[in-house]
């Protein structure tokens, strides 16, 4: 056991100034220093005089803010060795140019996540264990009856390169279980979902309902990338989308002697489980089993933006939020919610 007051315990960086309060502030006086943040969107650009300069995010679990890195700050900032997704402790001082407010970064530092209070920086973290997570998807592929629907999915989760990466896979990269073993975290929410209502609809198979919810969203295991603590789309996400890269790990995995009409069934869910053409769907739900997984989906992503909202961001006096562009509303924290004690 290691003894306290350990001279090689790294030490803590702790937040003094969140991202959602430096866009707010009217101070400019404060001086910014050895503040811990998460690095995104790192572009290399140059003034209109030809000299370079760096343009990126700062962000925390409040939101992010706009920082620079003026070329005579560059080698206080070891710039050569900053990628997007680093833990990174700041000096500098929050600045305003044509209206627009962004922190001129002086001095800068990569550290490592020990470093920092990880929960600071990133809004959701996935609290329980991947891998028991992870058993308890093998243990629903288990209860499934038809057996070439639930060969293909052993097939399928049980492919060591698939498994890993769908531990690992985030849901979405801002909105949604936005975080290493999202993707998990979300599909077994939404096969808990369908299970307390799938016995309302007889009608429906529950085979080809927990068959849709396991892939639906496969495709996001090569959609997204996590880069350290960053989540960000990858070309193939950008190019082809989640829907389309599912359909194509599945396909890889079908025996010949697979049942047509399974198929057909399995792909629409995934081609339909947006339900809606302007959300990103080519098709609407014509089945009973695709209309159950896009309701399940949709409860599941809609209210986890809730809860990322109530868990990260602080009411005004009238107890509202700001208003969300995703969710369309400013969401109101009623008097029983416990709000995070850590003042953000």
């Amino acid at each position: 056991m290691a003894s306290q007051g350990n001279v090689n315990t790294p030490r803590k960086y702790v937040k003094n100034y969140w991202a959602q309060h430096l866009f707010q502030t009217d101070d400019f006086s404060n001086v910014i220093e050895q503040e811990p943040f998460i690095v995104f969107n790192l572009r290399q650009h140059r003034t209109s005089d030809g000299t370079p300069y760096l343009r990126l995010e700062l962000g925390d679990r409040t939101g992010r803010i706009p920082a620079r890195i003026w070329q005579e700050d560059f080698e206080r900032c070891n710039i050569t060795e900053l990628k997007e997704g680093d833990i990174v402790v700041i000096g500098g001082l929050l600045t305003e140019f044509n209206g627009k407010r962004y922190i001129r970064i002086t001095e800068l530092k990569r550290v490592t996540e020990f470093e920092v209070e990880l929960t600071q920086l990133v809004a959701n973290l996935l609290q329980e264990d991947v891998e028991k997570l992870y058993k308890e998807l093998l243990d629903i592929i288990g209860t499934i009856q038809d057996p070439h629907i639930k060969k293909l999915l052993e097939n399928i989760f049980k492919d060591p390169i698939i498994s890993e990466a769908f531990k690992r896979s985030a849901a979405g990269e801002t909105v949604h279980h936005d975080y290493p073993g999202g993707l998990l975290e979300h599909t077994l929410e939404m096969v808990h979902m369908a299970e307390a209502i799938l016995p309302h609809y007889p009608e429906a198979n529950r085979d080809i309902v927990i068959a849709g919810i396991l892939l639906h969203d496969i495709g996001k295991i090569i959609e997204y990338e996590t880069l350290r603590t960053n989540i960000r789309r990858t070309k193939k996400g950008h190019l082809l989308g989640h829907i389309n890269l599912g359909i194509e790990i599945v396909n890889r995995f079908l025996s010949e002697d697979f049942p047509e009409e399974y198929k057909l069934h399995l792909f629409h869910i995934i081609l339909s489980h947006h339900g809606e053409l302007e959300y990103g769907s080519p098709l609407r739900p014509a089945t009973i089993e695709a209309i159950i997984v896009s309701v399940v989906d949709g409860a599941s992503s809609k209210v986890k933006q809730y809860q990322k909202e109530l868990r990260t961001k602080k009411p005004d006096e009238y107890g509202f939020g700001e208003y969300h562009k995703y969710i369309r509303t400013r969401v109101y924290f009623s008097p029983w919610i416990t709000q995070n004690e850590e003042e953000v």
